[in-house]
């Protein structure tokens, strides 16, 4: 907890308290198909969504890795029988659930909030 606010006011005190959005890094273009509109920012967001389920795809089902991963998914003490190091797959899913949420929520958080000094004090406190 104390380290949480020490972080916090040192992100204070570097960027301000003051909120501010993300940086454009492309200059939004909004595309009306029909009824519809749609911002390139959008589109982007897409494109690297099917990009990351792509490779999520291929790594799941080439790699040695992947490979153990359908076999702990399917029982975990047949894949240990066979060979396979549990502990390490599992290890191995939770860094790539992770790096996957934050390769995900990343430009969706970019496009909609903006950036505060304290998030994550809200709630609970």
């Amino acid at each position: 907890m104390g380290f949480s606010i020490l972080i916090g006011s040192t992100a204070e005190n570097i960027w301000g308290s003051e909120r501010s959005q993300f940086p454009q890094w492309i200059e939004p273009v909004d595309f009306h198909l029909g009824p519809v509109l749609i911002s390139s920012t959008e589109l982007i967001i897409l494109a690297a969504a099917v990009v990351i389920m792509i490779g999520l795809d291929l790594f799941i089902q080439r790699t040695r890795i992947g490979r153990g991963m359908r076999a702990v998914a399917e029982n975990i003490e047949t894949a240990s029988i066979l060979g396979v190091d549990s502990n390490r797959i599992v290890q191995a899913a939770f860094f790539a659930s992770g790096a996957l949420a934050g390769a995900s929520g990343h430009p969706v958080w970019a496009e909609l909030f903006h950036c505060v000094a304290f998030y994550g004090n809200g709630a609970g406190n």
